[in-house]
């Protein structure tokens, strides 16, 4: 299931870690940011196989919610990895979620 979008390069995360040892990262979502409902709705027979489906933030937030409805709908367990932060996140939408780990960033 995994496709290109013409035209927009892959995502990347580049670190960057000070003489402190804290890192930045610099996220450029590229084609992540493309994912969508569609897509989901496109694996859904491989993805009711699953047991757990793992999310970060690297993908739209309404693509993030869709999943997460959808393994609701079919039992399967959520880790929802709160990254990138984002101040819209809905708060309902973690709460639907098995499993939140955050980074220490996030939290």
């Amino acid at each position: 299931y995994v496709t290109t979008a013409p035209g927009t390069s892959s995502g990347v995360a580049p670190i960057f870690v000070d003489e402190q040892s804290q890192n930045r990262i610099l996220i450029i979502k590229g084609a992540n940011q493309q994912l969508s409902a569609a897509d989901i709705d496109a694996a859904a027979e491989a993805l009711k196989a699953c047991q757990l489906i793992i999310l970060q933030l690297e993908i739209p937030l309404e693509t993030v919610y869709y999943a997460i409805d959808f393994a609701r709908q079919h039992g399967i367990k959520v880790i929802l990895n709160p990254a990138p932060a984002v101040e819209n996140l809905d708060i309902a939408y973690a709460c639907k979620c098995d499993f939140f780990m955050p980074n220490e960033t996030e939290l």
